[in-house]
């Protein structure tokens, strides 16, 4: 018998193992069979075609070759495995690390200018399906990186900044609750907004805010949102 060992939530999810999972979900394989695919790679398993043992039962056994010795493993191990992972299907979160090196998975230390810009490349990539636009997220994260932007890469990326997107919700929902109810309006427009809305329509200060670490920026205006949401409550009670 062998150790099954796989990651059960994405922030388990190593580089490694994000670059597997890509690579099989670029494949547009049903569900079952999918899961089944990563679940092998993920643990170094290749079934055999030779027939099992009590086949059709709950019971059956398959043949399996792992570091060159072939096993026979009850089928209900990787039922239950197949379901551990479909979290992958099911639910959005951010790998273990950012598939952008030197970079912060929930992107401390990156400015709000340099998130603002990301993101509405981002949106665009995601339009468009062109990778021009994400090599320009990339370089807006980290001047220096030559990372190959692939379709498997791009899946990897849009798979953490999918997450992160939800991390920063969660984190500050007022700012995201606001930009929703906004979303008839363009980037650069909302952008605008943002700084004469942090600044207290003070322009010259619009470069300070931009510099200011992406976390800071989204702190103060969720803050600010907050209050006046609070305000607004209270009147209407």
């Amino acid at each position: 018998m062998i150790d099954l060992q796989y990651p059960v939530m994405w922030e388990e999810v190593s580089p490694y193992q994000l670059n597997i999972i890509c690579s099989e979900m670029l494949k547009k394989l049903s569900r079952e069979d999918l899961l089944s695919n990563i679940l092998f790679r993920l643990l170094g398993l290749r079934p055999l075609s030779r027939p099992g043992v009590a086949e059709g039962t709950p019971d059956a056994r398959y043949y399996f070759i792992y570091s060159g010795n072939t096993l026979l493993l009850p089928i209900w191990m990787f039922r239950q495995a197949c379901e551990d992972l479909s979290f992958i299907l099911d639910t959005i979160g951010m790998p273990a690390e950012c598939p952008v090196p030197n970079v912060h998975k929930r992107l401390y230390g990156i400015t709000f200018e340099q998130y603002y810009y990301a993101d509405a490349q981002f949106l665009r990539f995601k339009e468009t399906q062109d990778r021009v636009y994400l090599r320009q997220v990339i370089h807006t994260l980290s001047p220096d990186c030559r990372k190959r932007v692939d379709e498997n890469y791009a899946l990897q990326f849009s798979i953490w900044w999918t997450g992160l997107r939800a991390f920063l919700k969660n984190k500050y929902p007022y700012v995201f609750e606001e930009s929703s109810e906004n979303n008839d309006r363009t980037p650069a427009d909302t952008l605008q907004d943002i700084l004469a809305f942090i600044g207290d329509n003070r322009p010259q200060d619009n470069d300070k805010i931009l510099k200011c670490e992406a976390h800071a920026v989204f702190n103060a205006l969720n803050n600010k949102y907050m209050e006046i949401k609070r305000y607004a409550n209270k009147g209407i009670s």
